[in-house]
């Protein structure tokens, strides 16, 4: 499989993962400001309210941070080594035999 497939891929989990984290604390966010679906408050106005930036947003942000703290790290850093570890071509498939 070509590297810009799996990207696409961890891309598409990732932003699905995202969608559900933010469908998770705008829920938190309407039952602390004591919100009903009935009331008809629009995502925006919410955000408004609290004051708030997205979950995710803050995620991303923080991983960003890490991602600059590892790539200054020395090289011989165990941490290091397995942020630019990539996989051999065989490492990762099945060997021949039974299908799922």
């Amino acid at each position: 499989m070509c590297d810009v497939c799996i990207d696409l891929q961890c891309r598409d989990l990732v932003t699905e993962i995202e969608k559900k984290i933010d469908g998770c604390e705008h829920q938190w966010l309407c039952r602390l400001l004591r919100i009903n679906y009935k009331d008809r408050i629009t995502n925006r106005e919410i955000r408004e309210r609290t004051k708030m930036i997205q979950l995710s947003i803050r995620i991303r942000r923080m991983r960003m941070k890490w991602t600059g703290h590892i790539l200054r790290m020395s090289d011989n850093k165990t941490v290091k080594q397995v942020f630019r570890w990539e996989p051999s071509s065989k490492e990762g498939q099945r060997s021949a035999g039974w299908t799922v």
